[in-house]
This record gives structure tokens, C-alpha cells and sequence, in this order.
């Protein structure tokens, strides 16, 4: 089995040395970062202040829209199972767009957040009634987790702590794609499913639109930081070699990530400079000079629509289970 390669990237947060290149496996089409870094190298990829581990805002926040409290009564909280039938079936269809990356109440709302950064999305469902656990490596995320009163664990989902079948979801936004054996990371979430528990997957799609455009410049690339990138059909194949069926694959449009692809382009470039001094200063600018996108937002807001429903968008969000 070979691999071919596919892109040379470049990290554009941080003047790092060097260029990270990419190959797509010829036999499974995963897409790996080659050669894969130690782990005490990926440590060193990410930059204080790094998003995931930030702050952002809160249910409360979000309640302040009369659409999100309607849909929190009728479908997102774990007592709104007594709500007609009809209208769950309403806010199910338009969950995407009503308070997305919310889950709805499943089993007895058990939900462990692997990677819960800072913990938002913990915050978010325990204040919907959710039992919620987290696990975070990193310590500034997880401070400010645990400031906010959550259980974090500060470690890895491969790290003992957790016990077989105690978990309804087994959450993993943003993780797979920064881990370098995602085959293990499932099998043990598996490993910490109840009976018709669930795991909930998002991670980039390497077969996006978005890549084919915009290349090295693509904003979910995120080297060095992601070392695997998937599509909806390695995402399968995922879940099948632990034995789990995909219930749902489905591709999800961002206009945002497009506005951040084309930002790299028009103030990186394709390619950065080789010399140190001069790659600081080109990314150090382009941090300066982001400019206002709502134009061109608006005008590709169809085209990523589009891009989702044909299997194209930015992101993949992927539940696999045993049944």
C-alpha cells in the first residue's frame, strides 16, 4: 500500500521553520501528516491563546434569542421528551441551524466531551440537564474548565479514569484530526458506550470545496496541529474497523471558513518564505490587517450550502453506534 502526496502546508499562526507535508493512503484515502511528529513535538504546536482553550459564550448567551429558548423548551433539554411529537420532529430537522453543536437528550444524558477545551459545550449541556465529564490535556483550557466548575480529567481518552459503558454520547469536536492513532481513540470511546450510546464526531473533510480552491491556504488544514484529515468515507471506514456502524455522515457548510481560507490567501500567499524573519513578519501582518468579509460571506453563503448538501461543506459531523 502506498500514499501519495497530496499538499505541502505551512503553519500560518506561528513562524515555525520548515513545511509539513501531507499524503493521502492510496488504499483507505485517509490523509496523514508525513513523517507524524512525537508527541513531545506536538506539545509545542499550540500557541497560548490557542481558540479551542479560550472562553466564548454561554447558554445564558444564547437564550437571549427567543428562537434558541423555543427550541430549548420543545427539544434540547432533557425534559422536553414530553413535547409533542410534531414539534420535536420541527426542531430536529432545523437543529443544524437552531443552537448547532447542541446535542439532543439521548439515553440517560450521560456525555463525556473528549478535547472539551475550555469547556463550552460541557457548560452548555450541563445546564441543560446533561451529566457531563470532560477530558483536556492541556492546561490552559482546562483551567479555565474547571474555573467554571466542571469535571475535566487531565489527561487523554487512552489514559485509565474512565469506566467501561458509563457514557450515553461520547462527544469528539475537533479531536480526531489531532491525534495520531484515531482508530485507538474510537475504539476506546466505544469501549465507554452504553448500551445505544453514541459516539458524535466533527472534524474537517479533506474532500470539502473548500480545500480544492484554496490549497495549502485551506483554514481547517491547521498544520501542523492536525496530523489526519478525513472525508465521509474514511469516517466509515473509521467506525468500521472497531465494529461500529455510522448511523449518520453528513457534510456541514461554513462561509466562515471560507472567509479565513481566502484572508490566508490574499495576505500568506500559497506558499510562506523560507527565511525566518521574513515568514514572521508576512504572518504578523496578515494578524494585523484582517479585513471586514460580510460581502463576501453573503455571496458564498449558497455556495457553501450547496457544498454541504453534495458531500462538499468544510465539515464532517459523523455518529457511529454499535446497533
Amino acid at each position: 500500500m502506498g500514499a501519495a502526496a497530496l499538499v505541502t502546508a505551512y503553519d500560518r499562526v506561528v513562524a515555525r521553520d520548515g513545511t509539513f507535508l501531507y499524503r493521502r493512503c492510496t488504499h483507505c484515502r485517509l490523509v496523514a501528516q508525513d513523517p507524524l511528529p512525537t508527541a513531545d513535538e506536538t506539545l509545542g504546536f499550540y500557541p497560548d491563546g490557542y481558540e479551542p482553550h479560550g472562553t466564548a459564550t454561554t447558554l445564558a448567551d444564547k437564550r437571549r434569542r427567543w428562537i434558541n429558548r423555543l427550541a430549548i423548551s420543545c427539544f434540547y433539554d432533557v425534559c422536553s421528551s414530553s413535547r409533542p411529537a410534531a414539534v420535536r420532529a420541527i426542531f430536529r430537522a432545523l437543529a443544524g441551524r437552531i443552537l448547532p453543536n447542541t446535542l439532543e437528550p439521548h439515553g440517560r444524558n450521560r456525555l463525556l466531551d473528549v478535547g472539551c477545551g475550555s469547556g463550552d459545550l460541557l457548560a452548555r449541556h450541563r445546564d441543560l440537564g446533561w451529566q457531563v465529564r470532560g477530558i483536556e490535556p492541556h492546561a490552559q483550557g482546562r483551567a479555565v474548565a474547571v474555573r467554571r466548575g466542571l469535571d475535566v480529567f487531565p489527561g487523554t481518552l487512552l489514559d485509565p479514569g474512565f469506566d467501561d459503558g458509563s457514557f450515553d454520547v461520547v462527544l469528539m469536536s475537533h479531536v480526531i484530526e489531532h491525534v495520531p492513532d484515531p482508530v485507538a481513540y474510537v475504539r476506546r470511546a466505544a469501549e465507554l458506550l452504553a448500551p445505544n450510546g453514541k459516539i458524535v464526531l466533527l472534524t474537517p473533510n479533506i474532500r470539502s470545496w473548500g480545500f480544492q480552491i484554496y490549497g495549502s491556504c485551506w483554514f481547517p488544514l491547521d498544520a501542523p496541529r492536525h496530523l489526519m484529515l478525513f472525508d465521509p468515507h474514511t469516517l466509515r471506514w473509521l467506525g468500521a474497523r472497531v465494529g461500529l456502524r455510522a448511523m449518520t455522515v453528513r457534510t456541514l457548510g461554513a462561509a466562515r471558513l471560507w472567509c479565513e481560507s481566502r484572508h490566508y490567501a490574499r495576505t500568506q500567499g500559497l506558499t510562506l518564505p523560507a527565511d525566518a524573519g521574513a515568514r514572521r513578519q508576512v504572518l504578523e501582518e496578515s494578524a494585523r490587517c484582517k479585513p471586514a468579509d460580510r460581502a463576501f460571506r453573503r455571496l458564498i453563503g449558497p455556495v457553501t450550502f450547496a457544498a454541504a448538501l453534495l458531500g462538499r461543506g468544510d465539515l464532517i459531523r459523523a455518529e457511529l453506534s454499535r446497533g
